[in-house]
């Protein structure tokens, strides 16, 4: 039986390379330890990505949750969460674009994801934060963890990168493009 319901997705060499910089040259150095709080970033769907962070922006993990809110339940049941509060959520916002589109089972369960998403924020007593896809280009910059081609692979990488776009914005940590040069 599988202890966790989510699953890890390997990063690629460039993005490995891209994360060990980023915990290098990133992250700013406490001279104190503090009591650790969580940043949590998701980019929900039928496969939620999800990424957490220290207080100090470190990330401590990430990866995919199959199985629409059926798999988020799952997640936020898990004992990881008892005692470590979280104190921001960030979620990717979920938008129809368009007139005329038609509102699919896909949309209805997105949404579903969502919802369940904003009440584990108010629950946690939580900062919520939704974020439109249009900060992912930007967010890349700042973190160096470029979106894979393959769409099955990038549900981590978009949560991983709405965390850090917002982590920078609290300046918490430092972006990518503030980094020196060598």
């Amino acid at each position: 039986m599988k202890d966790k319901p989510w699953e890890k997705v390997p990063l690629t060499p460039s993005q490995k390379l891209h994360y060990r910089a980023l915990i290098e040259y990133g992250i700013r150095k406490r001279e104190t330890p503090e009591e650790p709080f969580y940043y949590m970033a998701f980019d929900p769907g039928k496969v939620t990505g999800f990424a957490t962070f220290t207080q100090n922006g470190m990330p401590v993990e990430m990866g995919h949750i199959p199985g629409w809110s059926e798999g988020m339940a799952k997640f936020f049941g898990m004992p990881v969460f008892a005692g470590e509060p979280v104190n921001v959520v960030i979620c990717e916002a979920y938008q129809i674009r368009g007139r005329g589109q038609t509102v699919d089972s896909n949309a209805i369960r997105t949404r579903a994801v969502i919802s369940l998403i904003k009440n584990f924020a108010a629950s946690q007593g939580a900062r919520l934060i939704m974020q439109q896809s249009s900060i992912l280009p930007v967010a890349a910059k700042f973190s160096g963890m470029e979106m894979p081609r393959d769409h099955s692979l990038s549900h981590q990488i978009s949560a991983f990168n709405h965390g850090w776009y917002r982590l920078t914005e609290d300046k918490v940590v430092v972006p990518r493009i503030a980094w020196p040069e060598g």
